[in-house]
């Protein structure tokens, strides 16, 4: 899933700038989203019975 996410970077910084605050956006969103990936992660091992 992570793939993806560098797939959508490598795509977006490929575009024209259109303004000066997208990749910076968009580095803070997809940094969000990292997260909230690993956290589901984190959540497993948690509700894991066995750990």
């Amino acid at each position: 899933m992570i793939d993806h996410l560098v797939n959508a970077w490598n795509a977006f910084v490929a575009l024209p700038v259109e303004h000066p605050d997208d990749v910076s956006e968009f580095r803070r969103s997809l940094h969000h989203l990292q997260a909230l990936i690993l956290m589901r992660s984190g959540r497993r091992t948690m509700n894991d019975p066995k750990a």
